[in-house]
């Protein structure tokens, strides 16, 4: 009998230790999938902020998209206000120099007609200067600077 009880203590903790074990694996794989739980959640979370932040610099990219493209439309008008203001400076200066050469010829033929006008090297320095009468490089040193 002394041995059945010893084989009845034996196969006791045998049990008792397959049931620690047991009990303690089990605890260990709930830990570990309530860890692996909470990952998944901190992943969530982080993907969230994630799509959160890509959304943000979707709407960031927007606007400064609509900000380059009223950037480019006002590059683009003032573009063509330079283009119009270059053309007319073109046709005004065409329009000076065709009335500045009219007026030469006209002098040229009045100084024809007249029998009195002047005649010589001085007559074309005096037309110059008559030319370039309202500017102050071209005035008359003879006469005094208007008031």
């Amino acid at each position: 009998m002394n041995t059945m009880i010893w084989v009845a203590i034996a196969i006791v903790a045998v049990l008792v230790i397959i049931a620690i074990v047991a009990f303690v694996l089990r605890n260990s794989t709930q830990a570990k999938q309530r860890r692996e739980q909470e990952q998944r959640e901190q992943r969530r979370v982080q993907a969230a902020d994630l799509r959160e932040n890509a959304r943000e610099g979707h709407v960031e990219a927007h606007r400064a998209e609509a900000e380059a493209t009223t950037a480019q439309a006002d590059a683009e008008q003032a573009q063509l206000e330079a283009d119009r203001l270059a053309a007319q400076a073109e046709t005004l200066e065409a329009e000076a120099s065709s009335t500045r050469t009219a007026a030469d010829d006209q002098l040229r033929q009045a100084d024809e007609l007249d029998p009195d006008g002047p005649v010589g090297p001085d007559h074309e320095t005096q037309r110059a200067q008559d030319r370039g009468m309202g500017d102050p490089r071209h005035a008359r040193r003879d006469t005094p600077p208007p008031a």
